[in-house]
């Protein structure tokens, strides 16, 4: 508990899901990260290497290396949040219709991840099964950070990176509610580019940690009062995490 206490991990001790995931961290590293994207990502190479007991197809996950798993899922997670697909058809699904919003497996495999490496990583603790065909993140927060990684990880450009996460409104350019998650990642990821994205949706400022907001409240103090009222609309609901 002391430990926990100390990396401020009491909202992952609290779920099942997650206290699992804090436990395999600190047996691997003796203590935990001190902060929650380093958490995350800790986490997240975690559940990918560990078995998901509802979604194991009898072998041990040990084909796919854990580096290679983590750039796949960060790929699914990507096309999942971008493109709003919450649903993940299995490369063994049979040939019927799907539920809508879901993301093929031909999808995913287009470029270069073959089919056998898509059903491993399936096989990790990321997902569990909808039904026989479908899968789906067993958290979507995952999902969410995942992606902010994969923008990260393929150094995507400022342009890029706003083209990505936002959207033309009345009020100007801004980012949308159900992106707020992701941006906030990236902006924890990349740390330059914090201001950027709180320029695009002031609310997120109060989601940022407390080092980068009073640095913030002394360079951009001048510029919020304009943007939130611009960006009232993109308010993230509660708890955006």
């Amino acid at each position: 508990m002391t430990e926990i206490r100390r990396a401020n991990a009491t909202t992952f001790a609290a779920r099942p899901l997650t206290l699992k995931m804090i436990f395999g961290i600190f047996n691997e590293h003796s203590r935990l990260p001190g902060t929650q994207a380093a958490m995350y990502q800790e986490g997240c190479r975690y559940l990918a290497g560990e078995h998901n007991a509802d979604v194991l197809e009898g072998h041990r996950l040990s084909s796919v290396s854990l580096d290679r798993r983590m750039a796949i899922v960060e790929r699914i997670a990507a096309m999942s949040v971008f493109c709003d697909r919450r649903l993940l058809q299995h490369p063994n699904a049979a040939d019927a219709p799907l539920p809508e919003g879901t993301l093929t497996a031909s999808e995913i495999c287009s470029n270069d991840v073959t089919p056998a490496e898509l059903r491993e990583v399936l096989a990790s603790a990321l997902f569990s099964f909808q039904n026989p065909d479908v899968l789906a993140w067993t958290n979507w927060s995952y999902a969410e950070f995942l992606a902010a990684s994969w923008c990260i990880s393929q150094e995507m450009t400022t342009a890029s990176i706003r083209n990505l996460i936002s959207v033309a409104g009345d009020r100007g350019t801004g980012i949308p509610q159900q992106l707020s998650s992701t941006a906030l990642w990236i902006g924890e990821l990349r740390r330059e580019l914090q201001r950027y994205l709180v320029q695009l949706n002031p609310s997120l400022l109060l989601f940022i940690d407390e080092g980068a907001v009073n640095t913030a409240i002394g360079c951009w103090a001048g510029e919020l009062c304009t943007n939130w009222r611009r960006a009232e609309w993109l308010r993230p609901a509660a708890g955006c995490r």
